[in-house]
């Protein structure tokens, strides 16, 4: 590239002394301002030449720097001729080149006797298997335990002996229940009256229709009047249905003449007066007593009155006398009325 630059630099100085000579034959001078003009042309060629020789250099060092990589100067063409081959490792994958259109180079065959390492295999990669559905169980069919069959209890039967007369309840009973059941006894408004338990033959038998055999308030007693007696067994969660009502009537008891209700009496004597059926033994009940119900009875004379005084002692102020029918041969008894009075 020196050269170059020098032989274009050495043909434009010739050319500008040539052009500044002028023709080697005698010419007439001319005049004064057409030297003027020439030395302005000569000028010119120069600059244009001078120019060109410009251009040219720096044309040639970027042609020169595009295909030399180094300041050597030696081609890239030639330096990848003298390079010495390289030989890849036997285990060694040789890599396609990155050109599609480039030709690849054949791997090199080992020289013979020469000992070769076989490449390792790549490990298969890992399959992750989708994890069996657990089999359902199947469900066990349930067992069913037979009930065992309870026979219903039939209802007792029901015998009345109001043979007493009315004046006392009537003797209520059975002979069929079940052993050891509950025999309930029950009014027309299924109210209990009474309870027992059959014997070990299934008979039983009521008489007191009060609640308690020495029963202390009205409310406790089947009232006066017609009713219609039924009775019914229990025997552990077993009840039987009631039986055929059977119409029984009960007399009113002895009505009170003196004390009346809230009356005062003196504590050394009053008069205790009642009235009922003529000839009938009647039962006095005293309260507060701790034994209320007396066992001796009163008896009405033929027009079934029956007066006498008593005394009460200093602890009593108020007295409740209760008085009911009786029957002494049997102690079975009827309702009862009672009366509150203060003594002092």
């Amino acid at each position: 590239m020196t050269s170059y630059a020098a032989w274009l630099q050495s043909s434009s100085a010739a050319t500008v002394a040539t052009i500044a000579a002028g023709p080697t034959g005698s010419v007439a001078p001319r005049p004064r301002t057409s030297r003027l003009s020439r030395s302005a042309q000569v000028a010119a060629v120069a600059a244009g030449v001078v120019a060109v020789v410009a251009i040219g250099a720096g044309v040639w060092a970027a042609v020169g720097t595009a295909l030399s990589p180094s300041e050597t100067g030696a081609p890239v063409a030639e330096a990848a001729e003298n390079a010495p081959p390289v030989t890849p490792r036997h285990d060694e994958e040789i890599l396609a080149p990155a050109d599609p259109a480039a030709t690849p180079t054949p791997a090199p065959t080992p020289p013979p006797g020469a000992q070769t390492r076989p490449r390792e295999p790549r490990p298969a990669p890992a399959v992750q298997l989708p994890s069996p559905t657990p089999t359902a169980s199947p469900t066990p069919e349930p067992v069913v335990t037979p009930v065992p069959t309870i026979e219903p209890l039939p209802a007792p039967g029901v015998v009345v002996d109001a043979s007493a007369g009315t004046a006392v309840y009537p003797q209520i009973s059975g002979t069929d229940a079940e052993p050891g059941a509950t025999v309930e006894v029950v009014d027309e408004n299924e109210v209990v009256r009474a309870t027992t338990v059959a014997d070990g033959s299934g008979a039983w038998e009521v008489s007191d229709l009060s609640g308690g055999a020495c029963a202390t308030t009205a409310s406790s007693y089947l009232p006066a009047g017609d009713h219609s007696l039924s009775a019914r067994q229990v025997l552990g969660e077993r009840t039987s249905p009631l039986s055929t009502g059977i119409d029984v009537s009960v007399a009113a008891p002895p009505v009170f003449l003196s004390p009346t209700e809230g009356e005062v009496v003196s504590r050394s004597g009053f008069q205790l007066s009642i009235t009922g059926e003529p000839l009938a033994s009647v039962q006095r009940i005293k309260l507060p007593d701790p034994s209320p119900c007396r066992p001796t009875p009163m008896v009405l004379d033929a027009s079934g009155a029956y007066s006498s005084q008593f005394t009460l002692p200093g602890s009593d102020t108020v007295v409740t006398i209760g008085i009911r029918y009786i029957d002494p041969a049997t102690g079975r008894h009827g309702p009862a009325s009672f009366v509150t009075f203060t003594g002092q």
